[in-house]
């Protein structure tokens, strides 16, 4: 009699134990889809590093400027919006180099200055073609809000260029170029827009130091910060431009991976 009552409790033992483990079993497979699931929705967003100004080295300010004004069209090339200058009547000098004013460019930042990220920045491009160099002064933009100034109105900036709905993709740094123009194209504003500098040429003069940065092709940048700029006209430039990833910086003669995330969905206005 105790050997049968021991037989089917190890009968009942085995069973119990076949239906937990087949139900935990089961269990663990939901919880495995479940991730699964979970890890497959969600959405990768690349790290994005920016270059903080304050750990560059400065240097002092040995510029000569000469500016005055220039009147052209406004053009936004999906990575800025900027004016060209037509005539090489604008210039700063340093050590007895004269570099001639070329374009005025306001596009997004890869800074950030006092650990904060910089929204937008202009670049004043500058060429000694004899020498084949090129020197930019970038002012860091403060956005303040009604803030007058004599560089643009909001109404002269022009929209990002029309939307292609067969090149539907966020687009990132890893793209080049050309894949980047098929959605968005250069686009003019209407006005002929006079810009006056002589608020930037004020600003340059009264800067002591500014802090120095070297691009991949060598161009040198002196950047100084911050230049107030209305924040309406601001927004609007960041709305419709992405943060260019063919600028490349480099400190010691390496290239710093200074952006490295996604730079913004190209969508219709």
């Amino acid at each position: 009699m105790s050997k049968d009552i021991i037989i089917i409790a190890l009968i009942l033992l085995i069973f119990l134990i076949a239906i937990m483990s087949e139900h935990f079993g089961s269990v663990n497979m939901n919880d495995m889809q479940t991730n699964s699931v979970a890890a497959n929705s969600l959405q990768i967003i690349p790290h994005q590093t920016l270059i903080e100004i304050t750990n560059l080295t400065r240097v002092n300010n040995q510029f000569t400027i000469n500016y005055s004004s220039n009147q052209n069209l406004i053009y936004n090339d999906y990575y800025s919006v900027y004016q060209p200058f037509i005539y090489t009547t604008q210039w700063i000098s340093l050590n007895g180099i004269y570099y001639y004013l070329t374009e005025i460019e306001l596009r997004q930042s890869k800074f950030s200055f006092n650990n904060q990220p910089v929204q937008l920045e202009i670049s004043l491009i500058h060429t000694n073609y004899i020498k084949a160099e090129t020197i930019n002064i970038i002012l860091i933009l403060q956005l303040v809000k009604n803030n007058p100034n004599n560089i643009l109105d909001i109404n002269d900036v022009p929209m990002m260029g029309n939307y292609n709905k067969n090149n539907n993709i966020a687009y990132d740094s890893k793209l080049s170029p050309d894949s980047i123009y098929q959605c968005c194209g250069s686009t003019i504003g209407n006005n002929n827009k006079e810009i006056n500098l002589n608020e930037i040429a004020m600003f340059i003069n009264n800067t002591k130091q500014f802090y120095l940065i070297y691009e991949e092709n060598n161009n040198t940048n002196y950047i100084t910060p911050s230049f107030n700029f209305d924040s309406d006209v601001g927004n609007k430039i960041i709305k419709n431009t992405v943060n260019n990833p063919n600028i490349k910086y480099k400190l010691d003669n390496n290239t710093i991976n200074e952006y490295d995330g996604p730079v913004n969905t190209c969508y219709k206005q």
